[in-house]
């Protein structure tokens, strides 16, 4: 059951980050931009990983691909 609650936490956390971003980017884009921009989702995955038991190599190596696919994810933009 617990990690039932968490998962929701989760997921409300998650959707509370979008919502945040879609209801900003109304006021100021700018700003919407910069919450988007940041990182949050991979800190907050990693934090996850690691309350969920995965080991510090396993998170090292999340973090190694996430580097790693931020290039090709800059085409995106072009």
């Amino acid at each position: 059951m617990s990690s039932l609650i968490f998962d929701t936490f989760k997921i409300l956390l998650t959707a509370l980050v979008i919502l945040a971003v879609a209801q900003l980017s109304q006021r100021d884009t700018l700003l919407a931009a910069v919450l988007a921009s940041i990182p949050l989702v991979s800190v907050l995955a990693m934090m996850w990983m690691n309350q969920d038991g995965a080991t510090s190599e396993e998170i090292i190596m999340f973090s190694r691909d996430i580097v790693w696919l931020v290039l090709p994810s800059l085409l995106l933009f072009i």
